[in-house]
């Protein structure tokens, strides 16, 4: 299990920028998921400067607890402190909690873990951990012994902690409940090398397992070292991948069988990484290890594992593209994997996943949009890889971040989220979701005929998905092509939301996309509907006025050039033609009307001549004639 830096940071969230999974996710009149927001939180540290949250955990209670930096500005210069807020169940408020630089935990987060009675134990950087009751109190505040990046506590309540002793070796230290130590084991690697430790595990026996990287002559590779349950070292492993290069390890856990499951980037020809999985027996041996490469040449970075109690194995991090998420079986076979795409430079975004009871798996991060900017997306995937619910958070400014990098579940099977967001204020806040299960709802969506620089009518229709009964008083949310062009249009008796919206003079012709959403609430899920629509140049019409007059006689001959609905189009050239000759071209006026003055030539027979003023048509407006005529007597 993941926790800490390699925990908290790196597990965590398409048209996501379209809104969708490439390859399974529907693109219209989707279902959504069976999950409703029960409630937002946002903290702003009491510095009132940029909040981070890196971690989230659920109590026995279903209360949950969030733990992140605040930072403070001195001399140009950010210095974090670190925060705990706990809120109950419905998102109250129960306490916070500083720590840092006028507190006993110096100041960066590393990591934060919660145990069977309720009690937090968190760890600072460089040196610092301390042990919070239920209510808050401080139990103890240790020095840490070592620069942590990984933590895990036992059913007992012992805590664990791996990270690099300033020597250059993997350290892990085990306290007893009371923040004693019980012992501490140091790894070095032999001569010539520096070693440290990213993540750690323990088993139900009190073995535990801890990975890293270990720097030798060939660079650097992956090292997984297993100890007993005082400490001694029982094996230790290294992969030195292909390319002779940089290997890390990132995560470990135990299955239920006590193997050792471990992962890692590995680096192969080209300087491409990919993620590397690699299950040991409890005797060290290897049994199987598999490579994932999310397509071709690409920078595949691995940031979390997750074996669920069949032994069933999930990896998840980031790509070149974007977001991938692979599942195995206990004996390595591949069942299934999603690849996500993010937008922007995701590799720098965290990801995170946790894996439920039922098998099914959840996995956040976030996701770049060019009308949003970042958004926080959420995926159940059932065993076999098949999404059960997706779920997108947005606030409702038009541009902003809300980013998501930490996810747990509660006993009820209740989902929190974590991260921060961004809004109209000087700076980023703590960002706490808790998303409960919901009934589900459809919504359908329909648009007239859309013209360039005319009005459309856009329709959604909210239902119960499995009564059909309208929903009404609910707020639907339009986009055209990503961008939000209405909210909160409280739906009707009839479950219905209508707008009217003026497609933009500039709108190219063509295919736009249209979504209608309902953010879910009131025990009803969130879903969404999005459809193509035909943007075509509107309908444009030509009077011609017809005249009569004599040979030698001076008159106008002229037009009014008006869209479908008689609304003028001025600053537009028609092309007059007088019984199919040319006569020249006139630019329409602010009524939208254009003419010539035309002298009939002495000698002209008697008799009705066609009078013709043709538009070409232009970005928005389809080309069109109008035909009168002259009669000459």
């Amino acid at each position: 299990m993941v926790s800490g830096i390699a925990g908290g940071i790196r597990r965590a969230l398409v048209a996501l920028l379209a809104l969708g999974l490439v390859g399974i996710a529907p693109t219209a009149a989707a279902a959504g998921p069976l999950v409703d927001l029960a409630w937002v939180r946002r903290f702003n540290g009491p510095l009132n400067g940029r909040d981070e949250a890196r971690f989230v955990g659920a109590d026995p209670q279903g209360n949950v607890i969030v733990v992140g930096q605040t930072y403070e500005t001195q001399y140009g210069t950010e210095n974090p402190d670190i925060a705990i807020v706990k809120y109950d169940t419905h998102g109250n408020e129960l306490w916070t909690k500083p720590f840092g630089s006028a507190g006993s935990v110096s100041d960066g987060f590393k990591a934060a873990a919660i145990d069977q009675n309720g009690d937090i134990v968190v760890v600072g950087s460089p040196c610092g951990m301390a042990k919070l009751d239920p209510n808050g109190d401080t139990l103890w505040v240790n020095p840490n012994l070592v620069d942590t990046y990984g933590l895990a506590i036992d059913s007992d309540g012992n805590i664990f902690v791996t990270g690099t002793k300033y020597e250059g070796a993997v350290e892990t230290i085990k306290y007893n409940p009371g923040g004693d130590v019980i012992w501490e084991s140091s790894y070095s690697g032999g001569e010539g090398t520096t070693s440290s430790g990213a993540a750690i595990a323990v088993d139900s026996s009190g073995n535990v397992a801890v990975t890293g990287t270990i720097n030798t002559d060939t660079y650097a590779d992956i090292l997984t070292v297993l100890l007993d349950a005082d400490g001694n070292v029982l094996w230790e492993r290294r992969y030195n991948g292909i390319a002779n290069w940089f290997d890390w390890g990132t995560d470990v856990a135990f299955d239920p069988e006590g193997n050792v499951i471990v992962t890692g980037q590995v680096m192969e020809e080209g300087y491409q990484t990919d993620f590397g999985t690699f299950k040991y027996a409890p005797d060290g041996t290897l049994l199987w290890w598999r490579r994932y490469n999310s397509s071709g040449y690409s920078i595949d970075e691995v940031s979390q594992i997750e074996v669920n109690k069949n032994g069933d194995i999930f990896v998840a991090g980031h790509s070149s593209s974007g977001y991938s998420i692979a599942k195995y079986d206990s004996g390595g076979n591949q069942i299934w994997e999603r690849s996500l795409p993010g937008g922007g430079d995701s590799r720098s975004i965290p990801c995170a996943i946790v894996a439920d009871p039922q098998g099914n798996v959840v996995f956040t991060t976030t996701i770049e949009t060019q009308a949003t900017y970042q958004d926080s997306v959420t995926y159940m995937f059932d065993p076999k890889g098949n999404v059960l619910w997706e779920f997108e958070y947005h606030y409702e400014e038009a541009r902003n971040t809300d980013m998501t990098v930490a996810v747990a579940l509660d006993p009820e099977g209740n989902v929190f989220l974590t991260g921060n967001g961004w809004t109209s204020g000087p700076s980023f806040d703590f960002l706490t979701l808790k998303l409960r299960k919901a009934q589900p709802s459809r919504l359908g969506l329909r648009a007239s005929d859309c013209f360039v620089g005319m009005k459309a009518a856009f329709t959604a229709v909210l239902r119960d998905r499995e009564t059909l009964q309208p929903l009404v008083g609910k707020p639907v949310r339009f986009l055209f092509d990503g961008k939000i062009i209405a909210d909160d249009v409280l739906t009707s008796e009839n479950g219905v939301a209508r707008i009217f919206y003026t497609i933009p003079e500039g709108t190219s012709v063509g295919t736009h996309s249209l979504k209608a959403r309902f953010g879910g609430g009131e025990g009803h899920a969130m879903s969404f509907h999005t459809q193509p629509i035909e943007v075509r140049k509107g309908p444009a019409k030509v009077r011609v006025y017809s005249k009569s007059a004599g040979a030698g006689q001076t008159l106008v001959l002229g037009a009014r050039l008006t869209d479908f609905t008689g609304t003028p189009l001025p600053g537009r050239r028609l092309k007059i033609l007088l019984a199919g000759t040319l006569l020249g071209t006139c630019l329409t006026n602010s009524l939208g009307v254009g003419g010539t003055q035309y002298t009939v030539p002495e000698g002209t027979q008697t008799g009705g001549y066609e009078v013709r003023f043709e538009f070409a048509g232009d970005e928005g407006h389809e080309p069109v004639q109008g035909v009168g005529s002259l009669t000459v007597g």
